[in-house]
């Protein structure tokens, strides 16, 4: 049930193609050994001029990816350590990116938090 919240930051002239949600879906569906349909992506382009970082000419802006991860349970440290590293690759491949400019947020878990469909996910439920 992994929901991905991705924002990247585009360099002048850049346009995702159709597919670029479906392939880090399909990405993230592969990292996770998700079943079809149950790794969601929300991925959200952001112009270059609505981000900056301190001390940075726009020359050497590195252009990043932010990824917000939303599981149902909560993951090991030890096993955030390693999807970060496989999301961060992957996600760089498909978005062109450096993995080093690929940052990665897990979400505190999202049992008793969220809901589908106006339905509340509880512990014991099977997300």
């Amino acid at each position: 049930m992994p929901i991905f919240d991705i924002t990247i930051v585009l360099k002048s002239g850049e346009i995702l193609s159709d597919v670029t949600a479906s392939r880090l879906a399909d990405a993230a569906g592969s990292i996770f050994k998700e079943e079809a349909g149950r790794c969601w992506v929300k991925l959200l382009p952001l112009d270059k001029r609505h981000y900056a970082e301190n001390g940075v000419a726009e020359a050497d802006m590195p252009y990043p990816v932010f990824v917000e991860v939303l599981q149902f349970h909560e993951e090991t440290v030890e096993r955030k350590a390693s999807l970060a590293i496989e999301l961060a690759k992957s996600f760089g491949g498909v978005l062109d990116r450096n993995p080093e400019h690929v940052h990665i947020e897990f979400c505190p878990a999202a049992r008793n938090r969220i809901a589908f469909g106006g339905k509340l996910r509880t512990e014991s439920d099977d997300c």
